[in-house]
């Protein structure tokens, strides 16, 4: 297919847009605000003096639903207001999306920070009018800051990766001075950190971080794949997980963005959730013991190589019941699908590292962990997770092992 129809296709069957002003600005930095009137002002100004800050577009959405509290609302009443204000006062061009309660945000089930991502990613999209090889869309939020390069490293990403399709950037939550709040935000970050490194120790094409407000993608990539996720969360963890089928996701290894650590009620995962959770006083008591990794490469192996055989006999010997575990995630219907079958023998397709995607190693993540191998604290697993990337840091607190984890698994 030629790339325009690419474009052309999903602007006309998939896309949900609203109406912005043409540009021929390559980068779009697109910021869904939901009740943001306190922090999206420190986010603009921060972005207004960054490098090559003229060469790029932020799009703010400014969204909620018809249920949404009464505070909400007016928050997002205010920030209309400010944007309204600020037109034409910012290097950059700001443009803004009215979505309260009206549109989809009225209509849609699926009303939510996916669908404000979709709509701004969507809109920005329709309106670029300049080479298709330097379009390019950020996912930002609104209580965000980022490092002076976070703009002209990713212009010069577009430029000097054209294998790529996606690109990460490095991220470093705000620590906040309250200790609980302090430690359950390190003990969160240091999580995810922890999962990705164990993914990657093995070798799982799925190993890559995902977080909404530190990604951005071609244009290419996001109409390859059909666009945003409509989710109230976990719309990154999608998103990311479609776009790694379709081209590389590379590392922005020199930008960083710095997500804040406030507590929120409006999503069921992520970064405000757990804070909530922690404050609510969960325990954080989390981490995968570190053989589920293990375990799961030898599992995936053994279904890419067709040996059917064998994981019946280590579900025997593990005690666990992984026949009944392939059946509910229709492995079985799945599979006739996956492989070539030459002479009795099964080799398989590049579409089995597709079906067991991102998800599928997360479910299987779950299922060890629920059946086998009880979660952990950080304390437990994290002198073996560094051995197994072959380092041995001397660490004597969970902010020195955050420290590590950032520079080993950026």
């Amino acid at each position: 297919m030629a790339k325009k129809d690419i474009r052309g296709k999903y602007l006309k069957h998939y896309a949900s847009v609203l109406p912005l002003e043409k540009t021929k600005r390559g980068l779009s930095i697109v910021i869904p605000a939901y009740a943001e009137a306190d922090d999206l002002p420190q986010t603009l100004d921060i972005l207004e003096t960054l490098e090559s800050a003229e060469q790029c577009r932020v799009v703010v959405v400014v969204n909620h639903g018809p249920d949404a509290p009464k505070e909400a609302k007016e928050s997002n009443d205010r920030v209309w207001d400010e944007l309204q204000r600020r037109s034409g006062e910012h290097r950059y061009d700001l443009q803004s999306l009215d979505c309260r309660g009206k549109g989809e945000f009225l209509t849609s089930a699926k009303i939510g920070v996916g669908l404000a991502r979709k709509i701004g990613m969507d809109s920005a999209l329709a309106a670029y009018e300049g080479p298709e090889e330097l379009g390019l869309i950020a996912c930002l939020d609104a209580d965000c800051l980022v490092s002076d390069n976070y703009i002209s490293e990713l212009l010069n990403w577009t430029k000097t990766q054209p294998e790529q399709g996606t690109v990460n950037i490095p991220y470093e939550h705000r620590l906040p001075e309250d200790p609980e709040h302090r430690l359950a935000i390190i003990t969160y970050e240091l999580f995810l950190r922890y999962y990705v490194g164990g993914l990657k120790a093995y070798a799982n094409p799925y190993a890559h971080h995902s977080m909404g407000s530190a990604f951005a993608t071609r244009h290419r990539t996001y109409c390859g794949v059909r666009g945003m996720v409509k989710r109230r969360a976990a719309e990154d963890f999608y998103f990311l997980d479609k776009v790694s089928k379709f081209a590389p996701i590379g590392t922005l290894l020199n930008a960083r963005v710095y997500p804040s650590a406030r507590i929120s009620e409006r999503v069921i995962f992520g970064t405000g959730r757990t804070m909530l959770k922690a404050q609510q006083g969960d325990p954080l008591a989390v981490f995968y013991d570190l053989r589920t990794f293990s375990l799961m490469s030898q599992f995936r192996q053994l279904l890419k190589t067709a040996k059917d055989k064998e994981i019946t006999e280590l579900g025997a010997k593990l005690g666990i019941d992984w026949d009944a575990y392939l059946v509910s995630r229709g492995w079985h219907k799945a599979k006739k699908g996956l492989f070539n079958v030459k002479n009795g023998v099964r080799t398989p397709r590049a579409s089995f590292d597709h079906w067991f995607d991102g998800l599928e190693s997360l479910k299987l993540a779950h299922f060890i962990r629920d059946q086998l191998f009880p979660p952990l604290s950080a304390e437990e697993v994290l002198p073996g997770f560094a051995k197994l990337l072959g380092e041995e840091p001397d660490c004597k607190s969970l902010e020195a092992w955050l420290l590590w984890a950032r520079k080993a698994i950026p």
